[in-house]
Parts: C-alpha cells; sequence; structure tokens
C-alpha cells in the first residue's frame, strides 16, 4: 500500500513508441494533492483508493496530450512539455476529470502550476531554476486550482486566465507574475508576498512605440496595456493584440509588451527568428525593462523603435546602461554601417563583415578599412583580444551608434 512517504521516482527509461523527451526550452507541470497527509490519518484504505483514480486521471491527461511524466513522489506528479499549449490543455482537462470522478475513498483536490523556461535534461530527470520556479508556482496553489506563469501564457495564448499579480516565491530570485487558469474563488497563495499593484493595472507615463514595416508607411501604436506582437494569419482583430502584415519572417506569437511597476518590459517567446533589443537577441521568455529610443527586432525587417515621456534611468534590470554615442568621421561611420551590415541577416549569431568584405562593398583597400577600425576599436574603447569586431559591432548596435532603420536604409539604396 502507499502512503504519504512514498520516496521519488525520477521515471528513467527509453519509451517503446519513438516519444522525443522534450529538451532545452520546456513548459514544465507540477501537481500534488491538497490535505493529503490528513486524508491519510483519517482513511488510508479510502485514501489509496482514491489515490489510484487520481494516478490514472493525471498521468493518461499530461501523456495523451504528449507530456513526459519524469517524476512522481506520494501523490505528486512532475511532467515536461514541448509546448505550452499542450500543458495547459492537459492541466485543463486532468482537472476538469478529477472535479468529476467517482471517488473510492475521500475526494482529491489537486492543486496545479506551470512555468516555462530552459532547464537540463539528464538521465530522464530536469535540472534548472525554471524547474525550482514550476514547483513553487505549484505549492503557492489551493485545491482545484492551476497556476500558471506569464511566460506560458505568453507562449499557449490561453484565453480565460485571471491576472494575480506579481509574486514574491520562495527561493525563485525574482517576482513572478502569476495568472490562474479559468474562474473560481480560492483563499490568498500559499506562501506568495504580493506587490499589492495587479502587473495589469499599473499607471505609467505615456509611451508609444513606431513600427517600421517593408512596404508599410510608419506606425505609431499607444501603449496602455499588455499588448502581444505577431504576424498577421488572416483572423479577426482582437483587442491587446498587434498583428504585422509586412514581414512573413515575424512569428504568429513574437513578443509581448509588459507593464511593470519598474516601467514597459517585452518579453520573448519562442519566434523562430528571435526577439533583438539594441541587436541582441533575448532567450525565450526573457524579459528585458525598455528604455527611451530602445529599438526591437522582430523577423528579419521589422523595427519597433520605443519611446516614453520619462527619461531612462541607471535602474534597467536587464541590461547595462548604454554607452554615450561618440563622434564620428562620415568614413569611420561607413565603415561602422558596412560592419554591422550583417545584422539584418536575421540569424542567431551573425557574424560582422570582414575587413575584405567591407573594402569591396566601399570601394576602397583593406589598409584603409583597417585604419578606420583602429580608430573605431579606440573610440569605443574596445580592447585588444579575440572576436574584436564583433564586439566593436555589439558596443555599436548597443549604444544606438547604429540602429537597425540606419542598415536597411543602407541596403535599399
Amino acid at each position: 500500500m502507499r502512503t504519504a512517504c512514498d520516496t521519488v521516482n525520477v521515471e528513467v527509461g527509453a519509451r517503446d513508441d519513438g516519444f522525443v523527451v522534450p529538451s532545452g526550452t520546456v513548459t514544465f507541470l507540477f501537481t500534488d494533492v491538497e490535505g493529503s497527509t490528513r486524508l491519510w490519518a483519517a482513511d488510508s484504505d479510502g485514501m489509496s483508493a482514491s489515490l489510484r483514480v487520481h494516478d490514472d486521471i493525471v498521468r493518461s491527461s499530461i501523456e495523451s496530450l504528449g507530456g513526459y511524466v519524469f517524476s512522481t513522489a506520494g501523490d505528486s506528479f512532475a511532467a515536461a512539455f514541448s509546448l505550452a499549449s499542450k500543458a495547459v490543455e492537459a492541466t485543463a482537462e486532468l482537472q476538469a476529470a478529477l472535479a468529476n470522478a467517482a471517488w473510492p475513498g475521500p475526494e482529491l483536490r489537486v492543486r496545479a502550476g506551470l512555468h516555462l523556461g530552459e532547464a537540463e535534461q539528464r538521465g530522464g530527470d530536469y535540472f534548472g531554476p525554471a524547474v525550482n520556479t514550476a514547483a513553487r508556482v505549484s505549492g503557492a496553489g489551493h485545491g482545484g486550482q492551476t497556476l500558471l506563469t506569464d511566460a506560458v501564457r505568453v507562449a499557449s495564448r490561453v484565453k480565460g486566465t485571471v491576472d494575480l499579480g506579481l509574486h514574491e516565491l520562495r527561493d525563485v530570485e525574482e517576482s513572478v507574475h502569476i495568472h490562474q487558469l479559468g474562474e473560481g474563488d480560492f483563499p490568498d497563495l500559499r506562501g506568495a508576498a504580493h506587490d499589492e499593484v495587479p502587473a495589469t493595472h499599473i499607471d505609467l507615463p505615456r509611451s508609444w512605440f513606431v513600427v517600421v514595416q517593408p512596404d508599410h508607411p510608419p506606425e505609431t501604436v499607444t501603449l496602455t496595456t499588455e499588448l502581444t506582437v505577431g504576424r498577421d494569419v488572416g483572423r479577426s482583430a482582437v483587442d491587446g493584440h498587434l498583428a504585422l502584415q509586412g514581414d512573413p519572417t515575424v512569428s504568429r506569437l513574437h513578443a509581448v509588451l509588459i507593464p511593470k511597476p519598474t516601467g514597459w518590459c517585452i518579453q520573448a517567446t519562442n519566434a523562430t527568428n528571435g526577439l533583438f533589443v539594441n541587436g541582441t537577441r533575448l532567450a525565450p521568455g526573457a524579459v528585458h525593462l525598455l528604455a527611451p529610443e530602445d529599438e526591437i527586432r522582430l523577423g528579419e525587417r521589422t523595427t519597433l523603435a520605443f519611446h516614453t515621456l520619462v527619461a531612462a534611468t541607471d535602474d534597467r534590470s536587464s541590461t547595462q546602461t548604454a554607452r554615450s554615442i561618440p563622434d564620428l568621421t562620415p568614413g569611420e561611420r561607413r565603415v561602422l554601417l558596412s560592419l554591422c551590415s550583417p545584422v539584418l541577416g536575421g540569424d542567431t549569431f551573425t557574424p560582422p563583415a570582414t575587413v575584405q568584405a567591407i573594402a569591396t562593398e566601399l570601394v576602397v583597400t583593406e589598409s584603409a578599412v583597417k585604419q578606420q577600425l583602429g580608430r573605431l576599436y579606440a573610440k569605443f574603447e574596445v580592447d585588444e583580444g579575440t572576436d574584436r569586431r564583433v564586439r566593436l559591432a555589439n558596443e555599436a548596435l548597443g549604444c544606438g551608434a547604429v540602429r537597425l532603420a540606419d542598415l536597411q536604409s543602407l541596403r535599399e539604396t
């Protein structure tokens, strides 16, 4: 007979059906039964019978939608999904099935938590902060309640969630933006300190961005509430979503703009062509605190230029404060633009142009290019060493000396 003190079972081993264990960026689901210790003490036989029903429902719901159960402990399950949408669907399915189950013993109410992030997969188990966060999110809930982080909500595009705001969870370094899946009245989250101000109702200064797309005039979009951004796929307009029509390399859901107490932030999704802020690619799920004049690139040729009435501050949690732009001669600027031009290719790790390529493009000698680069290294304080051209390009893009709009104009001339 199983008891509440059963040991953890890490479910290692290959599956015979060709199933591929999720890896890389994974959506994690953690579940456990509320009040199980009390239920075991009150009726151990009945609890054992009910737990068998519970296990069948939870496991079948997870595995029927492509999930991988990688650990069980007593009445708890831990599972991984390659797709956030499937993780949310499986959790909704198991909660509905549990609510309508015929229990041979006590009725079991399950709390569930979902989080998305990168993790190391080894020996059938997972390791990393994303795993810990998912477990803490689950532990903050109540029986019958499903909680999901904002990263899961964005990636899955799930509707019908309740914004519970920002919370401090034990052993999780940063505040976590938590939503509840579906309706239902529950007590305050367990063991979570609330920021008091809901994340979607924050009074921020007037902010907007200018959208530049191929073959479309620039468009100004005023930011008032959370906004998702993605490619137009021919569906009817949806409030809170900006559909871009000019660039097929933009993903259906490419990014989300989020108001937070510190200011407007942009969060990356799993978009194929990535999300770049001032030339630096954000990892899936990463959140960047925007500053005035930040330039965002989606796909290959779509840019968003962020503006706000408030001056930039030094409190930027995701990036370092940019250096001031040095004075450049026309020749230095031409070399710098040519150096950075390959970034428009859209690859994750696009190297800058070689000396030979710059000389060919500008119709000058390689010696002249090297002289200009030497002066640029000095002005941008790029020390000698490996990848010096890469570091120069990163500095130029990061401080705004080279903007994507400049590179686009250069390509079109």
